[in-house]
């Protein structure tokens, strides 16, 4: 068998699958079970990237409830705190209900705060891409 000649039949794609789902079995942990089918979603220079810079980490990524979540009070921030809205105005205009004032004032709270201790330069993940 020529295994380079083999290989070269597999798509990109079908390869790294193939590789990641191999070292799933070859490690014999469920940790990287799920790594087999990112190749799928990302594109292979997304892929490696992911690889370059979370390798061997444990990261947890956010459910869509979760991140609709925290644009909420992104969106509240905005209309309370730049436009100036009043605060039940902009409790409505972020989704939120009325039930949910106190809640959504704490959070708003953590995101101020956030916003003020936090170094907003990004990371420079693509060495000197200019956006």
């Amino acid at each position: 068998m020529k295994q380079k000649s083999d290989l070269d039949r597999l798509s990109k794609r079908d390869t790294y699958s193939i590789a990641t789902a191999l070292l799933y079995l070859l490690k014999n942990s469920h940790k990287y079970e799920i790594t087999s089918e990112l190749f799928y979603l990302l594109d292979k220079d997304s892929f490696l990237n992911l690889i370059k810079y979370y390798g061997g980490k444990t990261i947890r990524i956010p459910s869509s409830d979760e991140i609709s979540n925290v644009l909420k009070v992104i969106l509240l921030f905005q209309y309370y705190k730049i436009e100036e809205m009043s605060w039940e105005d902009s409790l409505q205009m972020a989704g939120y209900d009325e039930s949910e004032s106190l809640s959504a004032r704490s959070k708003l709270i953590r995101l101020e705060r956030l916003l003020k201790t936090t170094n907003h330069d990004r990371k420079d993940y693509e060495g000197d891409r200019q956006d």
